[in-house]
């Protein structure tokens, strides 16, 4: 079925292309758009696209319910909102649910069920409530935010949101992975549901709330920075159009005729200059040399003795250099799996760590191991890594232990 044979069609596009006169209409005028010469065109697709019906008593073209819950949920979703106490609300009932149910299962099974469904819904209405409240919460924000022009207001209206996002933090804190699986340890559907519904979506908007912490403080402090750099510049150009103004300058400054950005803050004036003769702007002057030329000495001191370095001799004389812990550890480490009938088929970094004793983080040890064998053992031994999921960036996993074994091959030979 193509899209011009598809019922919903005419309506979908109509929707389309008027959908912000149908959001005025519902915003401003009570989802009704008013009979005149204006709104014609527009009511004829509306009507023809069924989306609607005409209102005699208000001469008007009434949009649908479904028409006004749909561009609405839409609307509403765009805006940034505290759904805290909403959170905690739901946790509080299916909690209240979970008790009956317990309760009720021990007399009447048929009565039980209508608890444990209500506690489903509760489950799901809780996964969508926090989900819809902080996946994209940044993204949302700043959208709502760019509505405004004015950056004081901006600041305000962000110090608002970040307020807003400390308390879903807050609830995010307090709903943890264990909380969410005794929402479910009564029945084991329920179980699932919480498995695989909530605690997934729990996962993705802990990350989503601290990213979006980050991200929006970050902005409010530009935004502060801005502002504080505007409030600078707009003092220069009035001093700068005051001074225009005035043929000569008064140094008996009235602050009472000062313009309004100097906030009438007094003028100070000059008590007297000071008199380098004096005995006591001597003894500063003295002070002031005296750090001088030790800076001076310290400096010149310096470059003495870069000058004062060995000479770099040429020659084709081998020094030789004692191994160090990590090289001694690495060649052990890689002994051990190599020797004829030995007894290790294979070796954990993590777990050799502390008895080969690099003299080095454990980080390093892992990453001298994973060196050593992309260069010499490749073709003889097998490598592996131990990963873990990242529980901030998703999607990342860290690696947590090299595990270097010995191949069939090698096995055979030994």
């Amino acid at each position: 079925m193509s899209e011009l044979e598809y019922p919903a069609a005419k309506a979908a596009k109509a929707l389309n292309n008027y959908i912000e006169h149908i959001g005025n209409a519902i915003v401003f005028n009570n989802a009704i758009v008013p009979v005149n010469d204006d709104n014609e065109y527009l009511i004829k697709v509306l009507n023809k696209a069924e989306l609607g019906y005409f209102n005699t008593e208000k001469n008007g073209f009434n949009l649908y319910n479904h028409v006004i819950s749909f561009v609405t949920y839409y609307e509403k979703k765009r805006r940034v909102t505290d759904s805290s106490k909403q959170i905690h609300k739901l946790i509080s009932d299916i909690r209240a649910n979970i008790s009956e149910f317990e309760t009720t299962k021990l007399k009447s099974v048929e009565d039980a069920e209508i608890y444990k469904d209500e506690i489903s819904e509760g489950i799901v209405e809780l996964a969508n409530t926090i989900f819809e409240s902080c996946y994209d919460f940044s993204t949302q924000a700043l959208q709502d935010l760019a509505l405004f022009n004015n950056l004081e207001v901006r600041i305000q209206r962000i110090e608002k949101t970040i307020r807003i996002l400390s308390s879903l933090t807050e609830v995010m804190g307090a709903l943890s992975t264990n909380a969410m699986l005794e929402l479910g340890a009564s029945d084991k559907d329920l179980e699932s549901l919480v498995v695989n519904k909530l605690i997934p979506v729990f996962i993705i908007c802990s990350k989503e709330v601290k990213y979006s912490a980050s991200k929006l403080n970050k902005q409010l402090f530009d935004w502060k920075q801005e502002l504080s750099s505007q409030k600078k510049s707009n003092m220069v150009d009035a001093f700068h159009r005051f001074l225009k103004g005035k043929s000569t300058l008064n140094l008996e400054f009235d602050e009472a005729t000062a313009s309004e950005v100097f906030y009438h803050v007094p003028c100070s004036e000059l008590i007297s200059y000071a008199d380098l003769d004096a005995d006591e702007e001597q003894e500063t002057l003295r002070e002031l040399g005296s750090k001088v030329f030790a800076k001076r000495e310290k400096r010149i001191e310096q470059n003495k003795n870069q000058e004062n370095l060995p000479d770099v001799r040429e020659g084709s004389e081998v020094v030789e250099q004692p191994l160090t812990a990590l090289e001694i550890a690495t060649s052990n480490f890689f002994d051990a799996l190599l020797v004829d009938e030995g007894k290790h088929q294979q070796l954990s970094g993590v777990e050799t760590y502390e008895l080969l004793m690099p003299g080095c983080d454990i980080d390093f040890w892992l990453i001298a191991l994973t060196s050593h064998y992309r260069n010499r053992f490749k073709d003889k031994l097998n490598m592996e890594f131990v990963e873990t999921i990242d529980p901030i960036f998703d999607g990342n996993s860290c690696v947590s232990d090299v595990i270097i074994s010995r191949t069939d091959k090698l096995q055979q030979i030994a």
